[in-house]
């Protein structure tokens, strides 16, 4: 399931697409949230800044920070 929140104060901003998201591991897989967070930043047009991918088990515990950046391509001149 998922849920947002919005503050109150961000009424005033035009769009409704959150600034952060975290994506938490409870029933979907850790690739499944790979997805996911990329998603959120693809579709948001640049309103969702940061995706937090979060794993927790007895086995493994993680937490990722996904961000969409401009990396340089060598090979443009």
């Amino acid at each position: 399931m998922d849920t947002g929140f919005k503050h109150m104060s961000r009424h005033l901003i035009t769009t409704n697409w959150p600034p952060v998201v975290v994506e938490c591991q409870v029933s979907e897989s850790q690739n499944r949230l790979k997805v996911d967070a990329k998603w959120w930043l693809e579709n948001s047009e640049g309103a969702v800044g940061t995706v937090v991918v979060v794993t927790v088990s007895k086995e493994e515990r993680s937490a990722e920070k996904w961000e969409l950046t401009d990396i340089p391509n060598p090979h443009v001149i």
